[in-house]
């Protein structure tokens, strides 16, 4: 064969190979399998300048025994398959009853669904290093398990019949084609293209939808960390039930300006980042929603002057009443929510948290607009934030006085020693006795009946009252003596086991002076613990005495005169206006959550 025709030969057949996978014309039915050959090996075709494996008007047919091997391959895997260019489904639809099933495949390119019909769609283990984009479709169901989508995904004026499913995915944008938005990552040429893709962006304004968003990861690049244009957008759109549950959110998530018209369910999130919440409202009766995930000033609405996210974390932040307004606007849309539901725990955490918001607030108009009014109205707040959290914590009240009493009872226990419940016998007249023990050539008994007059007192009292309606029984009414066995008996069965004990101990002791080695050392040790013991239950009635002045002072029970004087007595005063104010506190906190 001539050179001439060997040529003519392989140009024969290239031409044949390439017609294999060239453009499928329009209007054409293909089975599944035809569409996985043309994205692994079809050849594109040039859309606005990018090569694109293009299908428009095509209508997707399953074929039971061409295509049941694909059905496999969905459920058991199978050997990833690289997609290099971008691809395009325009006006196509899914026939019959029957699921486009795409698993393990990399799109190296942009992906888009424009104006399709029918589609339902599931999409495993996928990798998008381009953005997805489908705008205009009308969809039965379309979900992605275990995807990835490196630069982006766009939903657009959906119109679905059934469901939108995120799950278990990862997204993020490509700073990179950011700042290069027409870089081919196959052909590595500039593109003439401006698109700015959002982590993900969903926009439907007409028809409500069911969207899901569970178990995801919404990865923000460093470097877009305090750039107010990245965000996951769910906002301006109408929702029939919006589920976002247990995912994990380092960009904002905007929800500003959309509905939900049945159930939204928002838990077991971990949101790093704020949430957009401007004008958003929902079904507050069927809404489950976790406020310990929200708090920590997270909702946020966005400034229209500056594009700042406005958290109320600060006074400058909330310095236009405008924007105040509209953020408790969204504070109060969750306090609904839990209140209706009874959930009063959450409510009252929201309602702290708003009313912080309302403290900074009062504290920038006192500073820039002062008066009377205004401060007061500042100091208020900062006075039911500290004792009661706004009212909504009354026990916060009975720790706060709790702390109150016990401060003001170490200061009664250090002042000189007024009256009280153990004011009858002091400390040093309950240790003499033991001091006179080793200074003077005596025993505890003779020292303790020396004493017994000016100790006892109130016994000897009592010995002689008997003794005189002994003595006179027969001239007495009968009631002078109804009582006289049992009054005082305690202070008798005191004096009796003291004396009792004294009387053993001397027994034992004798005389310090004739005692030696380790008798006298027995003997010092044995007075040391009583010495002590006296000590710890003079320190301990002290301290009753101190807190039971302390707890008459704040509650101004008032049993007659309080038993301080000097400057203790003022102090008592000041320890009562302070427990009247507490008091009323907590009066009014516990009063407005019994009602609630």
């Amino acid at each position: 064969m001539s050179t001439f025709c060997r040529r003519l030969f392989l140009v024969v057949a290239f031409v044949c190979a390439t017609q294999v996978y060239a453009m499928i014309p329009e209007g054409s039915t293909i089975n599944f399998l035809k569409t996985f050959e043309e994205l692994e090996h079809g050849t594109p075709e040039m859309h606005n300048s990018v090569p694109t494996i293009y299908f428009k008007n095509i209508t997707l047919k399953f074929n039971r025994d061409i295509d049941n091997v694909h059905d496999i391959r969905y459920e058991k895997g199978g050997q990833a398959i690289h997609v290099k260019y971008a691809v395009m489904f325009d006006n196509c639809t899914i026939s019959d009853d029957f699921w486009y099933l795409l698993r393990n495949i990399v799109f190296e390119d942009r992906v888009s669904f424009i104006k399709c019909t029918d589609l339902r769609l599931k999409f495993r283990e996928c990798t998008f290093k381009q953005v997805l984009i489908m705008v205009n479709n009308g969809v039965d169901f379309t979900e992605f398990h275990d995807c990835t989508f490196e630069n982006g995904v766009r939903f657009i004026r959906q119109e679905v019949r059934d469901h939108i499913t995120l799950n278990n995915c990862t997204l993020t944008v490509n700073p990179y084609l950011v700042r290069n938005p027409g870089f081919d990552t196959v052909k590595y040429v500039i593109r003439k293209t401006s698109e700015f893709p959002q982590i993900l962006e969903f926009i439907n304004r007409t028809n409500p939808v069911d969207l899901e968003i569970t178990k995801c990861t919404f990865l923000l690049p460093s470097e877009y960390k305090n750039d107010a244009r990245w965000f996951v957008d769910l906002g301006t759109s109408i929702y029939n039930n919006l589920r976002f549950m247990n995912n994990v959110c380092y960009a904002p998530v905007k929800l500003a300006q959309s509905t939900i018209q049945n159930q939204f369910m928002c838990y077991g999130c971990d949101f790093r980042n704020v949430l957009l919440l401007e004008a958003f409202s929902f079904n507050t009766v069927a809404a489950k929603v976790q406020w310990s995930q929200l708090e920590g000033k997270k909702i946020a609405i966005q400034s229209p002057d500056t594009k700042q996210f406005i958290t109320g974390n600060s006074a400058a932040e909330l310095k236009d009443e405008f924007l105040y307004s509209t953020l408790v606007t969204a504070y109060s849309t969750f306090y609904a929510a839990f209140k209706s539901q009874g959930n009063m725990l959450s409510a009252n955490r929201c309602y702290i948290e708003w009313k912080d918001i309302e403290t900074i607030f009062l504290s920038h108009e006192v500073e820039n607009h002062f008066t009377l009014n205004r401060y007061f109205n500042w100091l208020m707040n900062v006075f039911l934030r500290t004792f009661c959290d706004y009212g909504a914590n009354p026990v916060k009240a009975l720790f706060w006085s709790a702390w109150v009493m016990i401060v003001f009872a170490i200061i009664y226990f250090f002042m000189p020693y007024q009256s009280g419940l153990y004011a009858r016998e002091s400390f040093f007249q309950k240790v003499r006795i033991y001091m006179d023990y080793f200074a003077q050539n005596k025993t505890l008994l003779q020292l303790f009946n020396e004493n017994a007059e000016t100790v006892f007192t109130s016994t000897e009292n009592y010995r002689e009252y008997r003794q005189y309606c002994e003595d006179n029984k027969v001239h007495l009414p009968w009631y002078f003596t109804m009582f006289n066995r049992q009054i005082f008996s305690f202070e008798v069965f005191k004096y009796k086991r003291k004396q009792w004990l004294i009387r053993k101990l001397s027994n034992i002791t004798g005389l310090w002076k004739t005692r030696h080695g380790i008798k006298k050392f027995l003997i010092g040790a044995t007075i040391a613990v009583i010495v002590f013991s006296t000590i710890f239950i003079t320190v301990l009635i002290r301290f009753i005495d101190a807190s039971t002045t302390s707890l008459n002072a704040f509650s101004t029970l008032g049993f007659g005169e309080i038993p301080v004087l000097g400057i203790a007595r003022y102090l008592a005063v000041i320890e009562g206006f302070v427990g009247w104010f507490l008091l009323s506190i907590f009066s009014v906190a516990l009063i407005s959550q019994v009602i609630q």
